[in-house]
């Protein structure tokens, strides 16, 4: 009973301290734009490989096959 009070107490405190913003004397200059924009790209593509990598791995998975497993078919191309 006394860890619930206690997190009660903490959300209201925390609940209380962001009710009440406070101006921002901040500056953004033109690389700021291009910057996050080239995170999201970079977070887009970074996503993408670990699910290519990731499927990958599921379908050799199933058909019992290894990725680094080379074939005929492969050593003739």
């Amino acid at each position: 009973m006394f860890h619930r009070n206690r997190f009660y107490l903490i959300l209201g405190v925390v609940t209380y301290a962001l009710s009440f913003p406070v101006a921002a004397q901040a500056y953004l200059d033109a690389g700021t734009g291009s910057y996050l924009v080239q995170l999201a790209v970079a977070f887009v593509a970074g996503g993408l490989f670990m699910v290519k990598i990731f499927w990958h791995r599921v379908v050799a998975f199933f058909i019992g096959g290894s990725k680094n497993k080379v074939t005929r078919e492969d050593k003739e191309r």
